[in-house]
């Protein structure tokens, strides 16, 4: 008997979807955290800005029994939990937290936002309603003519 390898389709990103709907006239965008992230990232990358999110690892079992579900966990060493979701770097440096649009900022996101605005640093918290009104593009932008800026000030090619 003879086995053949098993070959792997290449994984392909799915858009962001967005599901619109209008409540007492007003249009709501419902996305994903996930989704949001995902257009954020595609943005960036078309501006030329660099980014950095960190995925959480799927752990094992809390315990040795196999009827105990996996657990998400990020392994980080000093103060790691509730660092902001996004690092975007242009002209300056952002940190923001992503949201759905019912997402809630606990308290150790709310206490790094809070030390991050206290060291004079640019944070925020993004929602899909902010994708929608066109906020996160004209933060990007400013922040990615900041860096060209920079960048033809000190005769670097952009």
């Amino acid at each position: 008997m003879t086995t053949r390898a098993r070959t792997r389709r290449p994984r392909t990103k799915k858009p962001a979807t967005p599901t619109i709907t209008f409540v007492g006239g007003k249009m709501r965008v419902r996305m994903s955290e996930e989704d949001l992230k995902r257009a954020i990232l595609d943005l960036c990358k078309t501006m030329g800005l660099f980014t950095l999110h960190i995925r959480p690892a799927r752990r094992g079992a809390a315990s040795d029994d196999p009827d105990q579900p996996q657990r998400w966990e990020t392994p980080v060493q000093g103060n790691g939990k509730g660092f902001p979701d996004l690092t975007i770097v242009g002209g300056w440096v952002m940190f923001r937290e992503l949201k759905s649009d019912t997402g809630r900022v606990s308290a150790a996101q709310r206490e790094w936002l809070e030390r991050l605005e206290a060291a004079v640093a640019d944070v925020g918290v993004w929602r899909p309603e902010d994708l929608h009104s066109g906020r996160i593009a004209k933060e990007l932008t400013a922040c990615r003519r900041a860096m060209l800026a920079a960048a033809r000030q000190a005769g670097r090619p952009v």
